[in-house]
C-alpha cells in the first residue's frame, strides 16, 4: 500500500515538474489545478483522482490558513 502511494506521489511530483510549479504555486493557480484535475480524470483510477483533488484541497487550506507562508519563511531561515 505505501509503495502504491509513494509511486503516485512522484507521479504527481512529475507533473508539477513538468507544468513547472510548485505546491505554493499551485495552491494559487487555478488553471494548473484544473489541468491536474482534467490529467487524473483521463486516468480512470478512482485513486488517483482523490489523491490529486486531496492534495490540492490541502494546498488550498494551506494557503487559506496562511500556513504555506511561515514554511517559505522556515525555508528561507534554513539556507541563510
Amino acid at each position: 500500500m505505501w509503495e502504491e502511494d509513494f509511486a503516485e506521489s512522484v507521479a504527481m511530483a512529475e507533473a508539477k515538474d513538468n507544468l513547472g510549479i510548485s505546491d505554493v504555486d499551485l495552491a494559487e493557480d487555478l488553471e494548473t489545478q484544473f489541468k491536474l484535475i482534467a490529467a487524473a480524470y483521463t486516468t480512470g483510477e478512482a485513486d488517483e483522482i482523490d489523491r490529486v483533488i486531496n492534495h490540492i484541497a490541502f494546498f488550498r487550506h494551506m494557503k487559506k490558513q496562511e500556513l504555506h507562508e511561515a514554511g517559505d519563511a522556515n525555508d528561507k531561515d534554513l539556507g541563510e
